[in-house]
């Protein structure tokens, strides 16, 4: 009888592990399908309709749907201001994924301290994050205003010249990127700053026993153990940055994308072409046009950089 026992109990516990497992595996699906019924209906059928469109002239207006095979990516590439978008939004990302992630590390270095009051210091500094692109575009629509703008107040306090920001070809998209690198850094800032905090104080106890100085530790030991922060900072920032819309769409005076198309982007004309000119099958074109671009970046920032990262 005790050896039956001793046979039996074990089997008894794994059957009641097993059962418990089910149950949980029960309660796991449960939760997960509250989640994917609204992933199914604002993503996965949105994307699916988007490639089934982008193949047809539909028009909500027209209430038509005809197929025309390629003519809307034929379309996109013949039009000159598709290639003037993909210019803003390149140039647009790359002001201010760099700007952004330097701020956030300079900040980050600064607030990596132990003094009183640091904490509410971070907080202030982390605060742009939180507030929505529509806000801020209106606060740095008015900065900008040429006439009653706060900047040209202060180029004309200090004998510089003032400038018309939103209103001048040269100067609109660099105004959306300075307003889209003061909202990021902060939470680029706080990631960062998580980062520091993860390095071991050993290695900067070392390199100061060898006589490093602060810039040289900040080279040769933070910038390198930093590498798959930076690395997941700037992939995450590249996409959104190819996805602007919410600060264009705000601060743009003309609706049509800015003085001379200047502030067009990727996003807003796909903006443009659906809810404007209702062409939803030109504009879904444009949405797999912009599909591929960020798939093929990401794909090429971790073939190059994911190399070099080491965890």
């Amino acid at each position: 009888m005790e050896t039956s026992a001793r046979i039996t109990w074990p089997a008894r516990i794994r059957a009641g592990l097993r059962e418990l497992n089910r149950g949980e595996a029960r309660a796991a699906l449960a939760l997960l399908a509250i989640s994917f019924i609204p992933l199914i209906l604002f993503s996965i059928i949105p994307m699916i309709n988007c490639f089934r469109y982008a193949f047809t002239d539909f028009s909500i207006v027209a209430k038509s749907t005809e197929w025309v095979g390629l003519a809307n990516f034929q379309e996109a590439i013949d039009d000159e201001l598709f290639w003037k978008m993909w210019k803003n939004t390149f140039t647009y990302a790359a002001m201010v994924v760099p700007a952004t992630m330097i701020m956030g590390l300079f900040f980050a270095l600064l607030l990596d301290r132990k003094i009183r009051g640091i904490s509410v210091l971070r907080t202030v500094y982390y605060l742009p994050s939180l507030t929505s692109g529509v806000a801020i575009g209106f606060i740095f629509k008015f900065l900008f205003h040429p006439t009653y703008g706060l900047l040209n107040r202060v180029l004309e306090a200090v004998g510089l010249p003032t400038l018309f920001w939103l209103d001048d070809p040269s100067t609109a998209l660099l105004s959306l990127a300075i307003a889209a690198v003061w909202q990021g850094f902060g939470s680029t800032m706080i990631i960062y700053l998580a980062g520091l905090q993860g390095i071991p104080t050993v290695f900067y106890e070392a390199a100061a026993i060898d006589g490093a100085n602060w810039w040289q530790k900040v080279v040769n030991i933070t910038v390198p153990l930093l590498r798959p922060v930076t690395f997941y900072l700037f992939v995450t920032g590249v996409i959104g940055a190819l996805q602007v819309y919410d600060t264009v769409m705000v601060m743009t005076y003309d609706p049509r994308g800015g003085p001379l198309d200047s502030t067009t982007t990727a996003v807003f004309s796909i903006y443009q072409n659906a809810a404007v000119y209702h062409r939803l099958g030109y504009a879904s074109a444009l949405s797999l046009f912009l599909f591929a671009v960020i798939m093929l970046l990401t794909w090429v920032n971790f073939k190059i950089g994911g190399e070099h990262v080491q965890y």
